[in-house]
């Protein structure tokens, strides 16, 4: 066998397992003498195909090979609608990337250096609105810093004769706070009436317009974004809640949902809390605790009471359902005492739902509420304002204590 043949043998099998066997060099080995010419045009053929089969392989890599082996960055809170550009101070050219479903941003191509780094959140909006800017620096496959903090995840939710306010408009304007400048919006909400997405410190404004079982409803609303809380790493992003917001008109069931193993519910029964009010307060009460594993109840005016000072669960639900009933409105709201008494009676719970119809003087501004909160930051502490005159206060007490806020009129 000549050393041609030995030559075009090596070849076909190595084309053949470059190829999965799919393609053969038959052609080239019908006879066992072939001239040089052959050789040089089979080797060729190899070459490129084999070139090719590198780029195809690495091109491959990059696209579906595990992510944290290519350079990126991760933000958090995550929204789909949110996007990157980062410029160096050296380049007139912006380099544009939209956030992937994991939360992170690949910029793969970017030389080593110093980025301005901004983000904005685009749908909806009538211009982008910008979420931060930030310096990040890329060095090698690595960006530092690695993980970012955007700002305050916002579900607000819209409900009206009991029934979600369902795939409605909802325009209104945003007012960032750091300059006064405005930007409108045009949202639609989803099926259970809410719509979902990132706001920085801003005053934010709502009209919601829909139809609920045939009638039209009109509402309004106004809720100050406090800054967001620092998020320092993926760890602490596992642990951050939405700011939630319930807007209900002409409701009687307050849509109260506890997700604990040990909530605490107390009602305002002061002098203003009469009437039907009262009782919608004592039906919504009696639903909490039907629904809770665990629960505790308190009622408060000028001083607290509790139905008992251990946990109730369902052998208990008949008795504190009569103890409900027997409650009557008298005195003033003295709030913070109500609370304190409650957080000391039942240290081991896990959030607490305060029912109130408004007055929250005993913390005349938001800093002497997050005092407060900050030696009780274990507890989710949630607000229902009820009646049209509850304190607008609510809203921004509850970004502090990371809680829901649910307006009933």
């Amino acid at each position: 066998m000549s050393d041609k043949f030995i030559l075009y043998t090596q070849l076909k099998n190595y084309f053949e397992y470059l190829c999965g066997g799919g393609l053969k060099l038959q052609d080239f080995l019908d006879k066992e003498n072939r001239d040089l010419d052959d050789i040089v045009n089979c080797f060729i053929l190899i070459l490129g195909l084999t070139l090719a089969s590198i780029c195809v392989f690495n091109f491959h890599n990059y696209l579906y090979w595990p992510a944290n082996k290519l350079p990126s960055f991760t933000v958090g809170p995550y929204h789909p609608s949110v996007f990157a550009t980062l410029k160096n101070k050296n380049s007139l050219q912006k380099h544009k990337s939209d956030i992937c479903k994991n939360g992170r941003f690949y910029f793969s191509f970017l030389e080593d250096g110093s980025y301005d780094a901004e983000f904005f959140i685009e749908s909806g909006h009538s211009t982008k609105l910008k979420l931060k800017k930030i310096k990040i620096v890329k060095q090698g496959d690595k960006f530092t810093p690695d993980f970012i903090d955007l700002s305050s995840l916002v579900d607000i939710s819209f409900r009206t004769f009991d029934k979600p306010i369902s795939n409605s408009i909802v325009k209104g304007t945003i007012e960032m706070q750091n300059n006064g400048s405005k930007v409108s919006f045009t949202w639609t909400t989803d099926d259970n009436g809410t719509y979902s997405t990132l706001l920085p410190e801003c005053k934010f404004s709502i009209n919601v317009e829909g139809i609920v079982d045939g009638r039209p409803v009109k509402m309004n609303e106004v809720i100050d974004i406090l800054t967001s809380d620092v998020i320092n790493n993926l760890e602490e992003l596992k642990y951050i809640k939405p700011r939630s917001f319930e807007i209900s008109q002409k409701c009687t069931n307050y849509n109260i949902k506890s997700k604990s193993e040990k909530s605490v519910l107390l009602i305002d029964v002061s002098r203003s809390m009469t009437g039907a009010q009262l009782d919608i307060a004592k039906n919504n009460s009696k639903k909490f605790i039907a629904e809770s594993d665990k629960f505790a109840i308190g009622a408060w005016s000028y001083s607290i009471k509790f139905f008992s000072d251990s946990w109730g669960t369902s052998s208990k639900i008949s008795a504190a359902n009569s103890w409900i009933d027997g409650l009557c409105s008298d005195g003033h709201t003295e709030i913070k005492q109500a609370i304190e008494e409650a957080i000391t009676k039942f240290k081991d719970a896990d959030e607490f739902w305060i029912l109130c119809d408004g007055d929250t003087d005993a913390f005349p501004d938001l800093q002497s509420w997050s005092n407060f909160y900050s030696n009780n930051s274990k507890y989710i502490i949630n607000f229902v304002g009820i009646g049209g005159l509850s304190d607008e206060r609510m809203k921004s007490m509850v970004q502090i204590s990371r809680g829901k806020f649910i307006k009933v009129s």
